[in-house]
């Protein structure tokens, strides 16, 4: 989060996050990029998805929808 915000900070343009972008409750990247972007770009985390489809079937489930509920502790 630190670095996210550094970077806003210092005026960049584009920052690029990576990991953290599974279901996981640690998984935190898209929850803590969110706090700190003016808006989201529409299509881009499908576009990824789609992409990533391609090379593994379960890539469609690598990024948490918004508020969605915690996985089951089963």
């Amino acid at each position: 989060m630190a670095a996210l915000r550094s970077g806003v900070e210092a005026g960049y343009e584009v920052i690029v996050t990576t990991g953290g972008t599974g279901i996981s409750p640690t998984d935190r990247t898209p929850d803590a990029t969110r706090r700190v972007i003016d808006h989201e770009v529409p299509g881009i985390a499908e576009a990824l998805r789609a992409f990533g489809r391609q090379k593994m079937a379960t890539a469609v489930a690598a990024v948490r929808p918004p508020r969605s509920a915690p996985p089951s502790p089963r």
